[in-house]
């Protein structure tokens, strides 16, 4: 009887890992970006990631979320102690990662995006994440909201800071071939 529970149990479980791992395919006519935070350093601190001068939303350890653009060039970017970016170039139906790594600070944890590029990046993390939870989704009243709180000082102030450090070579680049299948995401234990 209780190797029939088991086989029950495991069953059930396998059934769930296969409908988490549902990932949808991107609109033929829209690039998706995940940014993606794995690393749980300073979980509970959030940052506020924004594409040029639009809120995108707030994340904290263990999450991440689902972007959905037009394609073209995006200067993607978050706010946390410090202010990082990315340089962007994609292309209608392909996916793409943007890994949001935490960072020691002086008073709380900082920020560093780095564009993933396919074959150089360590995906487990990455993958077990987005084929166990799910994206994080924010009400467009909520993100109206923090639009309007952020648009006359922290946009601005962040923007501000692109071109230098451009300059500088201190801000990641996502190339357009940089993309990656559903199936490149999906976590497969080995």
């Amino acid at each position: 009887m209780k190797s029939k529970i088991v086989f029950v149990c495991l069953l059930l479980i396998s059934i769930g890992s296969l409908i988490n791992a549902q990932i949808p395919d991107p609109p033929t006519d829209k690039a998706v970006i995940y940014f993606v935070r794995a690393n749980q350093l300073g979980a509970a601190i959030n940052f506020k990631i924004f594409d040029g001068d639009q809120i995108i939303g707030k994340m904290n350890g263990g999450k991440y979320i689902r972007y959905e653009c037009t394609p073209g060039e995006h200067i993607f970017w978050a706010k946390s102690e410090n202010t990082d970016f990315v340089s962007a170039n994609v292309e209608s139906g392909k996916i793409y990662l943007i890994d949001v790594i935490p960072q020691m600070g002086a008073l709380r944890a900082g920020v560093r995006l780095q564009a993933v590029q396919p074959g150089a990046y360590k995906l487990k993390p990455i993958q077990k994440l987005i084929s166990k939870k799910s994206p994080m989704v924010f009400a467009p009243g909520k993100l109206n909201d923090w639009q309007a709180s952020n648009s006359t000082t922290t946009i601005p102030t962040g923007l501000a800071k692109y071109e230098p450090k451009k300059e500088k070579g201190m801000v990641s680049i996502l190339y357009p071939e940089w993309n990656f299948e559903v199936s490149d995401l999906i976590f497969v234990r080995k």
